[in-house]
């Protein structure tokens, strides 16, 4: 009974200094308020590690994104080079027809256009495009 009784008392203490002294009972507030903050830093801290562990995921696969982007930028570069190639070719194999179509019709003696037809008379006769006794005109 005696240590009921001190319980009591002590109890009594307590509720005393709590009602009576402004400081105290801030500090308590301050203790019970920091305990449960600390309660729930603890549940949520193996949340905050899966977090981490995401934002680290998601920073590999942004840099291999930007490997990958990288590269493809320098296969697009290769491609534009090439096709700046293909054009000077294309170009150059268009002047290069065109002085053959000349020096052709010159030695032939049939004009451009009559070459032209012909060249495609005979090349639609080939596919059936044309019958073999058709001819453009």
């Amino acid at each position: 009974m005696r240590m009921s009784s001190e319980l009591s008392e002590f109890k009594a203490k307590i509720f005393a200094l709590l009602r009576e002294d402004e400081e105290f009972r801030y500090a308590v507030a301050g203790m019970l308020g920091l305990d449960e903050i600390l309660r729930r830093l603890d549940r949520h801290e193996a949340e905050l590690i899966k977090i981490r562990e995401d934002f680290n995921r998601l920073r590999e696969d942004f840099n291999k994104i930007r490997e990958d982007f990288n590269r493809m930028l320098e296969v697009i570069k290769h491609l534009q080079e090439g096709q700046a190639r293909l054009e000077r070719h294309i170009t150059s194999l268009e002047s290069a027809m065109i002085s053959g179509f000349g020096e052709i019709s010159k030695f032939a003696g049939l004009t451009f256009e009559e070459f032209v037809r012909k060249f495609l008379t005979a090349s639609l006769r080939k596919t059936g495009e044309i019958p073999e006794d058709a001819e453009l005109t």
